[in-house]
């Protein structure tokens, strides 16, 4: 009988003893624009896993060691807050609204910034620093890859133009290229290039000419409602460009960052000098000439001399009509 007695006194003195080694803090956490209750604040000893969330009243009970020091409240949209508990059993936590971590801000047709979630339409925004992390040539070239549905590709020379997909290929005949827009001016991005003289260069198009340390971010419209301001011209989406400005905040600072791209030719046809292009047909001036090999005079355009009527001149060629000698 005395066993059991000793042991029931032994258990009562331990919980006792845990009990002494812990307590219970409660409270309240309400937020501080409307004063309304927060439901599934998260409440945390700092430091640990320990924690709880309010109910749907906002109220939380936590039981902490006698030691604990600090509790953290945190909720998605809302500033965290940090609380001494001191000697306290009550806390009551009052939380401010995170505008920045709440909605991002994207910038759409004119200019006009606006919260991702009041759009309606897909859009996708890039910053300065996620666009300059690769110390990518171009703008253009500093987007691959981080925005869905852009489709980029280039020749690979040395300024190159880039050619530029959103959601595919809409058109087989006409261009698919988007419409971009620069502080809320249309910009031409067509190619630069001469068909006749030379087709074979590519001299790039004017969004290489764009510095992306000048750029702040770069908006992405996609779909006939976000580019519906622009009309025909945004049918294949829209680039808004936004560059960055002066800001008062902060110190005067300079930052530069250069790069330098260089080519070389692998190998490069050979060529003969000692007779003309040829024509595919007869031509007596001296540079259309499949006959002897180039002298160096230089002979008067259509100049010719013909044994029955002598020197003279006639214009470079005449269809169905031929020049003959006397035999």
């Amino acid at each position: 009988m005395k066993k059991i007695f000793s042991l029931i006194l032994f258990l009562l003195i331990s919980c006792t003893l845990l009990t002494a080694q812990t307590r219970v803090i409660s409270g309240t956490v309400m937020g501080s624009e409307d004063g309304m209750p927060v439901i599934g604040c998260t409440v945390q000893l700092k430091g640990t896993i320990t924690g709880i969330t309010t109910d749907i009243n906002g109220k939380y009970s936590l039981t902490v060691p006698q030691n604990a020091t600090t509790l953290v409240f945190s909720y998605i949209g809302m500033k965290s807050q940090e609380v001494e508990i001191g000697s306290r059993q009550v806390i009551d936590v009052s939380l401010q609204s995170d505008l920045v971590g709440l909605a991002e801000v994207v910038v759409t047709a004119l200019g006009i910034k606006r919260s991702e979630k009041s759009i309606g339409y897909s859009a996708s925004t890039v910053n300065s620093n996620e666009i300059n992390s690769a110390k990518a040539p171009s703008l253009i070239t500093g987007l691959q890859g981080k925005v869905a549905g852009l489709s980029i590709s280039a020749s690979g020379g040395t300024g190159s133009s880039q050619k530029v997909f959103i959601r595919g290929v809409s058109s087989f005949t006409g261009s698919n290229q988007p419409l971009y827009v620069i502080n809320g001016i249309p910009m031409s991005n067509n190619f630069a290039g001469n068909s006749l003289t030379n087709n074979s260069v590519d001299f790039g198009n004017q969004a290489n000419d764009i510095n992306p340390d000048d750029v702040e971010s770069v908006t992405v419209l996609k779909g006939a409602s976000a580019t519906a301001l622009y009309g025909s011209r945004a049918a294949n989406g829209v680039i808004m460009i936004t560059t960055k400005r002066g800001a008062r905040e902060g110190k005067i600072s300079v930052v530069y960052s250069g790069s330098v791209t260089a080519s070389e030719i692998m190998r490069t046809p050979q060529t003969q000098h000692n007779f003309g292009q040829g024509w595919p047909y007869w031509d007596p001036a001296e540079n259309g000439s499949w006959g002897p090999k180039l002298d160096g005079r230089m002979n008067v355009w259509g100049a010719y001399s013909n044994d029955w009527y002598g020197p003279g001149s006639i214009p470079a060629f005449y269809p169905g009509y031929e020049v003959m000698k006397k035999p």
